[in-house]
């Protein structure tokens, strides 16, 4: 994306403008009304919520990374235990995960996300 920002400076009303170049973005849905649009670089990785949360039946979880890597999906009880750990390839870009909540008993469960870079840990209810 290119783009130009003209501003005029005061107290003197100098015009100036300055070029820009984005050379990676994403657009995050924050709610129906509103969008976000934030810069994301090798080192970012962003995960989604969990949707729908809560889980009844599938649900989906996507992760965007800024480069192709290998990661870990662990998803733990509350008191620690790990009920499913799958290793995993990051795509540069959106990787998406399925949560099949007839694979958990009904509660509360910790979703962590790990790549080298970043871990990223979400909430999620199963629902029976």
């Amino acid at each position: 994306i290119y783009t130009t920002t003209n501003v005029t400076v005061p107290p003197f009303s100098i015009p100036a403008s300055q070029v820009d170049t984005i050379t990676s973005y994403y657009i995050e849905i924050l709610d129906g009304s509103s969008l976000g649009l934030n810069r994301y670089n090798s080192a970012s990785m962003v995960v989604s919520d969990v949707a729908p949360n809560p889980v009844t039946g599938i649900s989906r979880l996507q992760v965007l990374s800024g480069v192709a890597t290998s990661g870990k999906l662990v998803i733990t009880n509350l008191i620690g235990e790990v009920v499913k750990s799958k290793e995993m390839r990051l795509n540069k870009g959106v990787t998406d995960f399925m949560i099949n909540g007839s694979d958990f008993q009904a509660g509360i469960y910790l979703v962590t996300v790990a790549s080298e870079n970043k871990t990223v840990t979400k909430k999620i209810a199963i629902k029976k």
